[in-house]
């Protein structure tokens, strides 16, 4: 059995600390929900565990939203980053999206769009997750067969292995700047309604499975 996606909430209020992780469970039966009160404490626990999406309020006494984003993403580069806030300004959104949230969300929490938001940060997790499998698996096969093809008649079958091996690794490293690209694009578009934001998860996965079907996988 695969291991459960794990969701780390970030938030100085009892209430969202007490909600969403019900929330979450009902909507997302096979995520594991973990809470915490501050940005310190966000960062000890992430230093600990890696979580495949975290949501974290904008305005927290000690470390705010942004500056706990930032710190985030220096312990753990790629993991995802939805962002909470009861403040309607566009440029505080505009702003958190800029500096490397995957999603920014509003309170009041629509808690549809919040869940759609996470399970799409998830799937795209797992989309780099099994590129970046695909291409270690492609680096071992590369070392073993310039091995083999070291040895005094290498046969034909292994530089037509090497030379298609070779051509795998630049796709696998191709698919992995174009799924950050449709992550990318997805961010753009997370301010929209639910509707709108199930059209793009379908997008996003047809996409990943073109890029992997293209690795083999």
């Amino acid at each position: 059995m695969p291991p459960r996606a794990a969701v780390l909430i970030v938030d100085d209020d009892p209430a969202t600390l007490a909600a969403l992780p019900t929330t979450l469970s009902i909507h997302l039966p096979d995520v594991s929900v973990s809470t915490c009160v501050s940005g310190l404490l966000g960062l000890e626990r992430l230093r600990a565990m890696d979580f495949g999406v975290i949501l974290a309020d904008l305005r927290m006494p000690g470390m705010d939203g942004l500056t706990f984003l930032h710190k985030v993403h220096e312990v753990r580069r790629h993991t995802a980053v939805v962002m909470m806030s009861g403040a309607a300004e566009w440029g505080v959104a505009k702003r958190a999206l800029e500096e490397g949230a995957f999603a920014y969300v509003q309170k009041p929490i629509n808690r549809g769009l919040l869940t759609q938001a996470v399970r799409l940060a998830l799937h795209c997790r797992e989309m780099r997750d099994r590129v970046k499998f695909g291409k270690r698996r492609l680096d071992r096969l590369s070392a073993v067969l310039r091995r083999a093809q070291s040895l005094p008649a290498p046969a034909e079958v292994f530089k037509v292995a090497l030379t298609r091996t070779a051509e795998g690794h630049r796709r696998g490293t191709a698919s992995i700047v174009q799924i950050e690209r449709v992550i990318a694009s997805v961010t753009d578009h997370l301010r929209s309604h639910n509707e709108t934001l199930r059209m793009l998860e379908g997008e996003a996965q047809a996409e990943a499975k073109c890029l992997l079907d293209a690795l083999g996988e």
